[in-house]
């Protein structure tokens, strides 16, 4: 499986994994951007009909039943391959972390695989993502010097429209020993 950033290849077999906690699966993206998906579903020693299915919790209510939560679809097949398309992450979409969930079954029917539920031949695979905004601050600031000596102090200011923030206006530092 990959998303963006995220790419873990597990073993067939597995009936649930929960990645959520490990540090090095959790990524961040962008609201309003997409990001390349991909499944990859294999016969694990024979051939078998199965898809899939991708969930994100988009406004972390603990489902993933509301509308636009089924991300990726997988249909169906008997064969080994890699399925690869897009999700595209709401510009309304809460920040922060949300739950994305993979699941892989054996059926000849998309609408059998379900976010939640039992099956006898298939995983659920959990991932943890953080949604961040994607605009950056911007700041303009001006320094009284731009080259100093030991025990000088710079002053500097800040030129930035500040909106709701607190002001600050100015601020000096000194590179004293």
């Amino acid at each position: 499986f990959t998303f963006g950033d995220l790419e873990n290849n597990t073993s067939p077999g597995g009936t649930y994994d929960d990645f959520t906690e490990d540090p090095e699966l959790v990524f961040e993206y962008v609201v309003g951007e997409t990001y390349d998906v991909s499944v990859t579903l294999g016969t694990n020693g024979g051939t078998y009909t199965k898809g899939a299915k991708v969930f994100i919790d988009w406004n972390y209510d603990g489902d993933f039943d509301d509308e636009g939560e089924t991300v990726f679809t997988v249909d169906p097949q008997d064969l080994d391959w890699t399925a690869e398309g897009t999700i595209t992450i709401p510009a309304d979409a809460p920040l922060g972390q949300k739950f994305l969930r993979v699941v892989v079954k054996e059926t000849s029917t998309l609408s059998s695989i379900t976010p939640c539920g039992t099956y006898t031949w298939g995983g659920t695979e959990d991932y943890k993502i953080i949604l961040v905004s994607n605009s950056t601050p911007s700041a303009k600031f001006s320094a009284d010097k731009t080259s100093v000596l030991v025990n000088e102090t710079v002053t500097f200011t800040d030129n930035s429209s500040s909106g709701d923030a607190p002001e600050i206006d100015s601020w000096s530092w000194n590179f004293g020993e």
